[in-house]
């Protein structure tokens, strides 16, 4: 029952109430409107609780459509976060590693540079001639510091650019961890949202059923101490009027016959088809027990009312007055079924 109430749409509310409506045309046609005339509100009154609950569960269901599909973008967003993250701290370990590898490879050329510094100057040495030496040698002494600051200022940028893109890639590995993180918490608070909501759902579902079903029981009862109580008042108004008939049989007869014999007897005529069948004591008994009928019917409605939605109750109690019948919710409460859709359907 309760997998039926969560599918449970204003459309097929509309529908079981439309399938009702045929069945009740069926009873008129049978046994006439006095049949349902009592049932008929009771019957319009679930119906509309029903209406009411199909229209709630529809909107909870889009409610909790809603936070999943913000659920599922987030996490996506998330994925995206961390693939992004994950390429950035790829390429800054590249670049660390070309600026190391170009690192070495400057100080090899330099080692380089410098060995054959040495052996040009073993070379001048081994020469012959003192101006070819000198030459050679103010050449090299020329060219080697200008080699020198030529290389020296090419490895200055080359790091100072690394170094600059390294501190790029960390700025915007922190900027997006920070909105991971920021992500991250999003995610798990629409999560605890989705789950008190689900908690809230299946309370408010289950408190419903149950309430449906002591709802729908004590109907029952309540029409079957009524049927009950209305034979009971039945059977009381035949035997009153069996004793005023009575009553009035023995006075005139009592008047008429004078004999010592027939004084203070009561004469019944066995023709009679209105003659008394009952005694005083099953006369009581008979009330007692339509007192113990009423008495019950009270407690019964007293129960009802217990257990009606809160958009039901009014602010003030309604006393039960009496076995009168009961007015319908329609004319005591115009305003409440206005706009209600079992009404109009």
């Amino acid at each position: 029952m309760a997998s039926e109430t969560d599918t449970l749409s204003p459309v097929d509310v509309y529908d079981i109430a439309a399938t009702i409506g045929k069945e009740f045309e069926k009873i008129i046609d049978n046994y006439g409107p006095e049949a349902v005339t009592e049932l008929m509100p009771k019957i319009i009154t679930v119906l509309e609780h029903l209406e009411i609950l199909s229209n709630n569960n529809q909107k909870e269901n889009a409610e909790i459509s809603e936070l999943r599909f913000s659920i599922e973008r987030l996490q996506a967003d998330k994925k995206a976060k961390h693939e992004e993250r994950m390429k950035y701290e790829k390429e800054l370990e590249q670049i660390e590693e070309t600026w190391r590898n170009e690192s070495q490879q400057l100080a090899a050329r330099v080692t380089q540079l410098h060995d054959e510094n040495r052996r040009l100057r073993a070379a001048m040495q081994e020469k012959e001639g003192e101006n070819e030496k000198f030459q050679r040698q103010s050449q090299i002494l020329v060219l080697v510091p200008l080699l020198r600051f030529s290389l020296q200022k090419n490895f200055e940028k080359d790091a100072n650019d690394l170094r600059i893109k390294c501190h790029e890639y960390r700025d915007r590995v922190r900027v997006l961890q920070r909105d991971l993180g920021q992500k991250n918490m999003d995610v798990e608070a629409m999560q605890l949202q989705l789950e008190r909501l689900a908690r809230l759902n299946a309370d408010y579902r289950r408190k419903t059923t149950l309430n449906q079903r002591q709802a729908e029981t004590l109907i029952q009862e309540k029409s079957d101490l009524q049927a009950q109580l209305h034979d009971k008042e039945q059977h009381i108004t035949r035997i009153k009027d069996r004793l005023n008939t009575h009553d009035m049989s023995a006075s005139v007869e009592g008047s008429l016959l004078t004999t010592p014999r027939t004084s203070g007897k009561m004469l019944i005529d066995m023709k009679d088809p209105d003659r008394p069948r009952f005694t005083l004591h099953e006369l009581r008994e008979v009330l007692q027990e339509r007192n113990e009928l009423k008495t019950k019917l009270i407690e019964v409605e007293e129960e009802l009312h217990f257990y009606k939605p809160e958009a039901e109750i009014d602010d003030f109690d309604r006393p039960v007055q009496g076995p009168i019948n009961k007015e319908p919710d329609e004319k005591l409460f115009p305003d409440r079924y206005k706009e209600s859709g079992i009404r109009k359907l």
